[in-house]
Parts: C-alpha cells; sequence; structure tokens
C-alpha cells in the first residue's frame, strides 16, 4: 500500500507533497508522513483504498462488497465534513482543490480509481501520542486535550451534528501537543434519521477501556 500510494499521489506533477512512510492505521485509513515539496513542511496523508478482493457468486463476496461500500461512504463522509468543519478542535484539512480537477467532488475528496486521500496537519493518533508524553506533564496534558475535545463537541451539538464515534483512536496530537477530533465518517445532522451509525466500536478500540461511542445531543 506504500509503494501504490506513494506512485499515485508523489508521480503526480501537480501533488506538492511528498509520501513517506506509513505510520499509522486506523479502521479506516492508512496514514502516510508526508511533506510539502516547497517548503518541507510536514503534513499526514490519511489514504483509503478502494478494494475488491473478493470472489463473486459467493455469500462472503456479498458480506464483503456491503463492507467495502459502507467504508467508502464513510471515507467520503470524512472529506465532506472535514472540508466544512474549520473548528481548531478538529484535525484541520489543506485545500488543494486546484489538483486533480477531474477527479474532484466536492461530497467525495480527491478520489482516484482505487484510493481516496486526504491531506491534513500533521497528526499522531492519541493512544501512539500518550505513549510519548512525559510523566510530569501527563496529568496536564489528559486535562487540556479532554477539554479541547468537549470545546469541539460543544461547537458540533450547537450545528445540531453529532460525531458518533468517539473514542481514543478518533482523537489526533498535533505538533503543538493539542487534541484534535479526527474520524469524521460518522459525523451527521442530529435530524437525519438515515445517518451511519457504528453498531460496536471501531475494531482497533479497546471496548473495555473506552466503551461505545454514544451520541450526545
Amino acid at each position: 500500500m506504500g509503494n501504490q500510494a506513494g506512485s499515485l499521489l508523489s508521480g503526480k506533477k501537480d501533488f506538492p507533497y511528498e509520501i513517506g512512510r506509513p505510520y499509522a492505521d486506523t479502521f479506516l485509513w492508512k496514514i502516510f508522513e508526508g511533506k510539502k515539496k516547497a517548503d518541507q513542511t510536514r503534513v499526514t496523508i490519511f489514504s483509503f483504498e478502494i478494494t475488491k478482493e473478493v470472489s463473486p457468486g459467493t455469500p462472503q463476496h456479498n458480506l464483503n462488497v456491503t463492507i467495502i461500500i459502507e467504508k467508502l461512504d464513510l471515507a467520503r463522509n470524512t472529506f465532506k465534513r472535514m472540508r466544512a468543519i474549520r473548528h481548531p478542535a478538529f484535525v484541520q484539512y489543506i485545500e488543494y482543490d486546484n489538483l486533480f480537477k477531474q477527479n474532484i467532488d466536492k461530497n467525495s475528496g480527491v478520489e482516484l480509481p482505487n484510493m481516496i486521500y486526504i491531506v491534513t496537519d500533521y497528526v499522531t493518533p492519541l493512544p501512539d501520542a500518550v505513549r510519548m508524553m512525559h510523566a510530569d506533564f501527563f496529568n496536564e496534558a489528559v486535562a487540556w486535550g479532554v477539554y479541547s475535545v468537549v470545546q469541539g463537541l460543544n461547537f458540533l451539538h450547537s450545528k445540531r451534528l453529532y460525531h458518533g464515534n468517539i473514542n481514543a483512536p478518533s482523537i489526533y496530537v498535533d505538533q503543538a501537543g493539542e487534541w484534535k477530533i479526527g474520524e469524521l465518517g460518522f459525523l451527521s445532522e442530529i435530524v437525519d434519521p438515515n445517518a451511519p451509525q457504528p453498531e460496536t466500536t471501531s475494531p482497533n478500540t479497546d471496548s473495555q477501556t473506552y466503551g461505545f461511542p454514544m451520541r450526545v445531543c
């Protein structure tokens, strides 16, 4: 996947970022280090691979196709919501709409034949960041981080929106140590009865530690 992302993205002359190593995974995204070619600014590149690795005509095929479609919808909704929400408590999407105009859809992001990707400020998944926190400042960092997340959720609720999947892997930490809300695939209007709903916690979440992500209105 790393080589594939590099060839598809870095190989584009008008793509202004270099693709580095993958450094994290979520149930939806493979996360790559990146740098802006012009000034070497660090960025994060979220990459979603559109796979069709199933054999037609089998029950497993039907199940896998359903999962693929659901995940694709989540990836597209993530891009849509990240572009719309510019609150400082959220992972910040970097605009580059002049690129790949033939592939850009305002509701789905940059979608190549077999992948979708999103470029953001450089962030680290919270579980990884926590392991690197200095013990002397741990309590203060967590208290401030939780406060920032609550501020972000208050903003959503004031706009009649809910995140729908708040847990440790949906929170990221930027280079300044600020906690940012990410994983916006389930984010939707509170009044929308057809919004995608997580039936369980994300596969990479310890449900006994973090619990089920509840809707908060």
